[in-house]
Formats: C-alpha cells, sequence, structure tokens
C-alpha cells in the first residue's frame, strides 16, 4: 500500500501535535468536519495523549475525547 498524500500529511500533523500539545494547554479544532463549527473558539486540554484503537487522542473540555491530529494548540 502507497500512502497517499493526505495520510502523510495527516500524520505529520499528528506526530507535531504529539510533540507539542500537553494537559492544561489551550486548542483549536482544525482540519475536520468539526473545525468550521468551532472556528473561533478555543478548549483547555483535560489529558496527556493516549491511544484508542490507533489513533491519538486527549480529553478536551466540553468536547470529551478528541483526535490530536485534529488540533493545533494556541501559543500565549
Amino acid at each position: 500500500m502507497i500512502p497517499t498524500k493526505e495520510y502523510r500529511e495527516r500524520q505529520q500533523r499528528t506526530m507535531k501535535a504529539l510533540a507539542t500539545i500537553r494537559e492544561g494547554d489551550r486548542v483549536k479544532i482544525v482540519h475536520c468536519l468539526e473545525a468550521e463549527r468551532y472556528a473561533g473558539e478555543t478548549f483547555e486540554v483535560l489529558s496527556e495523549p493516549y491511544q484508542i484503537g490507533g489513533t491519538w487522542c486527549v480529553k478536551i473540555e466540553r468536547k470529551g475525547t478528541f483526535d490530536i491530529g485534529c488540533l493545533e494548540k494556541i501559543e500565549g
């Protein structure tokens, strides 16, 4: 199987998020269907990253468990 461009981009976003997002950080939702609905909103990360069925996730306020590859850390 040859990975698609979209798959490689998602993997890169996930690896970057794993290196930067930690419990207590503020994040915004990006690169998924819910990004438009929650545009401009930020969420607090309530857990350290963990895996569910091969997907890296964190718990965020008001949303529960969320794919870390669809989150972007807010600096400052």
